[in-house]
């Protein structure tokens, strides 16, 4: 699949998951609504509706991230640090 080609090869990968991932979900997966991108709907509702959205995409994304496997010092740098990050926020 183009996006995994696309995560494996970038010189950011965990980064590169992290905003790839996190479009497709609310874009690709509807949770718009009836928009289709969110360039196209914050114009049009109230960052209140919007937000729940995006805060529960993000948190399913860093679950992603957290649980994959990685092979190198710096991603399981930075995936440690998310995942410290991700505990402070949600006070786990």
């Amino acid at each position: 699949m183009v996006k995994d080609k696309l995560i494996d090869n970038s010189k950011y990968r965990i980064l590169t998951k992290l905003v790839v991932e996190t479009c497709l979900k609310m874009e690709d997966e509807g949770r718009l609504g009836t928009y289709k991108r969110l360039g196209t709907m914050l114009p049009r509702k109230s960052y209140k509706r919007i937000l729940p959205i995006v805060d529960n995409t993000i948190e399913e994304v860093l679950h992603l991230i957290i649980g994959t496997s990685y092979d190198n010092l710096y991603d399981r740098s930075l995936q440690n640090q998310i995942k410290t990050y991700y505990q402070s926020v949600n006070l786990v």
